[in-house]
Order: structure tokens, then sequence, then C-alpha cells
């Protein structure tokens, strides 16, 4: 790190090569793939300042003859406002960071939410600092620089390889330590005010609400750490629907008509995509825990897919809904990840406390019979099938809403690669816990999948050509709007968009943002999820 930087101020021309070198001693004229994070914080329910860190990340190499990807490793760092107790530094904020190889001088990238002073508490002299300024030596042979920033994203080098890790204090731009949030006029009589780094109360929870199309309140996304007061939420729900300028979705306003069906709140998993050649933002909610044996047992998952325009072209305009589609989707049977013999087995489970278990044989012939490709695939650790590979949820599309699909049965295929739990038999009577895997790493597969206005569906009984109508909670069958257990559905009328093709991943644990054929890190933040997610 020492050697690159220098070369730097000797040779001026290796400043133009320093981002597709990645630091010293590399291949030149390689194209960088930048990591790719949303760039702007999620909405808080409150009018109450943040905390001044809006994100962090140290970035990974990955290279091939061709390029170098970059992607966000969020291990080893964690922030805790008002948590110094160094002399000169008390109450400042502080972010650890882990040890390092690397030789890039951005190694950690982190964004300000407003101007700051930043100090770095490193146990040597840190001349690769340049311009900032020493600050007063902190105990245990430690020594301090500090420099002021504008809001917006700082990158700094890695330690080098061999070297301890540096720590980072922050405080607002005039040295002063930020000051500890209150209560929000929102907070119920006896709210307790949530603490940095520990799980958030319900009531800030219940915060991040929306209004269902029956007029009630339900929860909505939220990111996985709160961030006014930086308390946990212990689960995330994936991608945030404001990163296409939709309201989101109430995630249990489908379960809830159809007999109370129990999801939990912490398996509803969003994917967003915007797909910037048609002005299409797609919002996509699958209900896809893997910590619970409900899913093992359940052929019918609660599905919202929303389109929304996201620049004005000649058919939609920017922010305006295109569609808005709820419905229970059919995944088909369970079925194990692992083929054994060339098969997959059916999982034989029967039992379920508090519910009821459907059979899967029946379901994987009635699939098989109709040349369905609907199915969940799930671990099981026993041999000879082994705890290992994905857990695959293919389906989760109806043609009567208006899908197309040039083998419409496989649907869209979400893979989950660290699922929560396994069976523990074929018989899946008892799940094994996956030590430190919560389900985050997911990605979404769609190939040539099309959604298009019916004019039909939308004059059922009469009614009105204006995009909204009614149907039961598969979404196969049509209604006026009375009656018990209708969906209100809209798709604009005249409308024809096909869904983007291809592979998409999330390397953003802030606010979730898919792209095409990135990495698929771990997106747990501050190892804060518990075991429900």
């Amino acid at each position: 790190m020492m050697l690159c930087m220098n070369l730097t101020r000797v040779f001026p021309m290796v400043l133009v090569f320093a981002a597709a070198l990645g630091g010293c001693g590399l291949s030149p004229l390689l194209p960088v793939v930048p990591v790719r994070i949303s760039s702007e914080p999620a909405i808080h329910p409150t009018s109450l300042a943040p905390v001044l860190m809006q994100r962090f990340y140290t970035q990974n190499e990955n290279r091939n003859e061709k390029e170098i990807r970059l992607s966000a490793n969020y291990r080893g760092l964690k922030y805790q406002p008002r948590d110094s107790a160094y002399p000169n530094y008390i109450g400042w904020d502080s972010l650890t960071v882990p040890t390092s190889d690397s030789s890039r001088d951005d190694w950690l990238v982190f964004k300000l939410n407003r101007p700051a002073t930043v100090a770095v508490v490193w146990n040597r002299t840190a001349g690769w600092l340049g311009s900032w300024t020493a600050g007063t030596d902190v105990p245990g042979g430690y020594k301090s620089y500090k420099k002021s920033f504008e809001a917006g994203e700082v990158k700094l080098p890695s330690p080098g390889k061999g070297n301890p890790a540096y720590e980072l204090l922050f405080a607002e731009k005039n040295g002063q330590p930020s000051s500890a949030p209150a209560l929000p006029p929102q907070a119920p009589a006896g709210a307790v005010l949530p603490q940095p780094n520990e799980t958030c109360p319900d009531w800030l929870h219940h915060l991040y609400e929306v209004t269902g199309r029956d007029g009630k309140k339900y929860d909505t996304w939220h990111p996985q750490v709160d961030p006014v007061y930086w308390c946990y939420f212990k689960h995330e729900h994936g991608s945030d629907p404001a990163l296409i300028g939709y309201k989101g979705a109430a995630l249990e306003y489908v379960a809830k008509l159809f007999n109370d069906q129990a999801e939990i709140h912490e398996g509803f998993k969003s994917f967003v995509i915007r797909d910037d050649t048609t002005g299409v933002g797609w919002y996509i909610n699958v209900h896809a825990e893997t910590g619970f044996e409900h899913r093992v047992c359940t052929q019918f998952h609660t599905v919202v897919i929303a389109a929304v325009g996201i620049k004005d072209t000649a058919g939609f305009s920017n922010g305006e809904v295109l569609a808005e589609l709820a419905f229970k989707g059919d995944f088909g049977p369970s079925i194990t990840n692992k083929q054994v013999g060339g098969k997959n087995f059916v999982i034989q489970k029967t039992t379920l406390a508090g519910g009821t278990c459907a059979n899967q044989q029946a379901i994987f012939d009635a699939a098989t019979s109709n040349k369905s490709k609907s199915a969940k695939r799930i671990r099981v650790s026993a041999d000879p099938f082994g705890n290992n590979g994905y857990e695959g949820w293919d389906g989760g599309v109806q043609k009567e809403l208006g899908f197309s699909f040039p083998d419409w049965n496989a649907g869209i295929a979400i893979d989950i690669r660290n699922p929560s739990t396994a069976c523990a038999t074929l018989e899946c009577a008892a799940l094994v816990r996956n030590k430190n895997d919560h389900g985050d790493e997911r990605t979404i597969f769609m190939s040539g999948l099309k959604l298009t206005y019916k004019r039909s569906s939308d004059t059922v009984n009469g009614s009105a050509a204006d995009g909204e109508f009614y149907t039961d909670l598969y979404g196969t069958t049509f209604y006026d709007a009375n009656g018990t257990n209708r969906i209100r559905q809209f798709i604009k009328p005249n409308l024809n968009i096909a869904l983007p093709d291809g592979f998409f991943t999330t390397e953003d644990a802030w606010r979730g943002l898919y792209v095409e054929d990135g990495s698929v890190p771990r997106i747990e933040l501050e190892d804060a999820l518990g075991e429900i997610n």
C-alpha cells in the first residue's frame, strides 16, 4: 500500500489507471465493474435526523482475463453511535473495520448523511493518510488523525497485509458528538427509547406501514438497521420498493384474506429491478422464508408483482403505476434439492403443528400430469442427500392474470443459497438449523415472462375497462367488486410489457437493489439478523 501511494506521487500518470488497477502491481487497462448499490438512503417514517453514517462496506476484487469486478463485503464492520470512550473523543460514533490483505486505495467505502469530522485511530504512524491532521494520542499506544468531510461518499485504503485494523471515529462537523435522538411524536404512550446496536422495539417496527386495499394498516418494508436509532430489526425484507417509486406492499394482506394463513412477517422477501432500457421498474415480493416447516407443507405462497414507470416514454410516465397484482402463487410440491440416482425425491412430510400439511406426493403427481415445473427444492440433511446446495423455488405466476411465458409453468425462479434450516430426514419430522445461515443470499431468474392487459378480464359483470378488476385469491377466477375473498388487481389498459430477462442478484444490504449478473454476498449487517428471517 505504501509503495503504491508513493508511486502515484512520483508518476502522476499512474493515477489515471488507479481505478482500473485496483492497487499497484496489477495488470493495467482492465475495465472495472463497480459495486452497484442504491445511492440514496431509505425514507424514515419520522422526521428525526439520522445518525451520521448512511452506509459502509469494504470492496472485494474478483478478476479474470477480461475485467475486475468489485463486490461489497459487510463482514467485520460495526457502527456504534456515541460509543467512543477515548479521551478527547468521548461520545463520538465509532466504526470498527476488519484486517485485510487488500492493496486497494479505495478498500473501505462509507457515506455520510451530513458534514462530519472523522478521526482514524491506529497503533502506528499513518503517513498514507496524507493531508489528515495529527490528533491527540489515544491510550494503548494508539495515534489519531483527523479530517473534515462534507456529506457524501468517502474512500479509505486498507491497513495493508500484515498490519492491524484501524478504527474510525465520527463527530459533527464542529467536532462535537452527535446528540441522541428523542422519541418521535408517533411513539405510543410508554414507548421505550430504542438503543443503538440493540433490538428495535415493536412500536418502531410498526411505524413502517402502508394502507392495504381494505383500508387497514399493514406492516411493510423497512431496512435491516433503523437509520435514526441504529437499532436492529433482526430480519430483512430484501428490496426497498421506493427504489422504483412504489409505495410498497401491505405484507400480510393477502395471507389475511386467505383464512389468516400462517405466513410469518419475516418471510416476505422482495426483489426490485430497474429496467432502464424499457423504462419500467419491477417490484416482486414472494413469501419465501426458510426457517420453518410451514414452507415445506404449503403449495401456495403470497406473491405481489407491481410495475412502475421509471422514466417518461411514449406509453407511460415516470412514477406511473402500470400494474399491481397480488395473489397466492403456485410453487408446486416440495422435493429434495439434491438428486440421487438422477431424480429428486418428494418430501414425505404429513403433519404440521398448528396447521395442515398438504400431501406433497399428490401435488407432485398433479404437477407431473399438467407438465408443470413449479416446485420448491428443499435441503435434506440426511444421507444420501447431504445438507448442502440452494433452496430453489420455481413458479408463482398465473396466466389468467395476463402473464405469458414460453414455458410459463416455470414461472419465476428464486434461489436461496443459505437457507436457515433443512429437513432432518426425507419425512421432515424435524428441522436442522444451518449455523449462521439466514437465507439472505437470494437470486431471481426470469426468461421471456410478459405481462399483457386482457380486456376480457377487465369487463367481467359489465365493469368498465379501466384496468381495475377483481379475482379470487389465486388470481384465476374473475368477480365483481362485491363479496368476500376478492382481491383488487390492476393492469393499465393496453399495457404489453416484458419482465427483464436474466439472472439478478444484490450486494446492496442497505436497500436491496437487484442487478443483472452481480455477485451474491451475504447482505447481513453487523451480524444482526436473528434466527427468524
